[in-house]
């Protein structure tokens, strides 16, 4: 089972994992603190096989306001040089983990991702959003944005659209993320965790060698002309193969294959 931590919440119920960021009174807000903990308990995940899918979400009506503003004073953003140090070193630690993180991630946002948190959702593979779900950067009213999140709008946004809402800083409603394809699925507040549990059954049941190869591809390819995507498909492709070899993997799927694998194991 997970460890505690102080910060967020980790349940593992049969191989999907619910981390769930638990800072009610400040929105969750993100504290360097917060995203070591993030950062660690994705640390942990990676290591236990036996974990497939990770679910994000927030306690309360908040999924993440974006960075606390109250963090900083002596190791975050507003601690001089060393403090600034230190912030970038924990957004860039958390967003890689997650970027590229070997399970299939799914963001259940359940009211402001504001900042930090919107660049926490759209970091993950996929997005569910409640009705009360808000999307944005406003931090124009009061500073230039940081940590990632200017990258994440225009990475999902279409151009003239994220440029209106990076210089406005409105938020994005539920219905315009649909109609952005920046979520998956809109869904009642009822009904926001079992659709995301829903589809992490889909995924739980995918290949995991093929799925860690494959998302790490996807994020590569988005930068890659066709011609060096192809290549690192086969690269990639053959990756595969010898992994799955070396498992004793031979079957179409490899899951089943891990299964009997462990159980032989345990009969020894």
């Amino acid at each position: 089972m997970p460890k505690s931590y102080e910060t967020i919440l980790v349940n593992n119920d049969d191989g999907v994992v619910t981390l769930t960021l638990n800072r009610p009174e400040k929105m969750n807000a993100l504290t360097g603190l917060m995203m070591q903990e993030t950062t660690d308990a994705l640390e942990e995940i990676d290591l236990d096989e036996s974990m497939r899918v990770v679910v994000i979400t927030g306690v309360g009506n908040a999924f993440c306001a974006g960075a606390d503003f109250g963090w900083g004073s002596t190791d975050g953003p507003s601690a001089g040089v060393a403090g600034e140090r230190n912030y970038r070193r924990l957004v860039l630690g958390l967003q890689e983990k997650l970027r590229v993180f070997p399970r299939p991630t799914i963001a259940a946002v359940n009211g402001h991702a504001l900042g930090l948190g919107f660049w926490l959702a759209m970091l993950c593979d996929f997005v569910v959003a409640s009705p009360s779900a808000r999307f944005g950067i406003p931090q124009i009213r009061y500073t230039h944005p940081n940590g990632g999140s200017i990258k994440s709008m225009i990475e999902f946004v279409p151009h003239r659209w994220a440029v209106y809402h990076l210089l406005t800083g409105e938020a994005i409603t539920p219905e315009q993320a649909e109609r952005f394809d920046m979520v998956n699925k809109v869904v009642s507040k009822e009904q926001l965790l079992p659709e995301a549990y829903k589809l992490a059954e889909v995924m739980k049941e995918k290949d995991p060698v093929i799925l860690r190869f494959l998302k790490r591809s996807i994020w590569r390819e988005k930068y890659l002309s066709y011609a060096e995507a192809i290549d690192l498909d086969n690269m990639q492709s053959a990756q595969v193969s010898t992994v799955r070899k070396a498992m004793g993997i031979t079957g179409p799927s490899g899951l089943e294959a891990m299964k009997a694998q462990k159980s032989k194991a345990r009969g020894r």
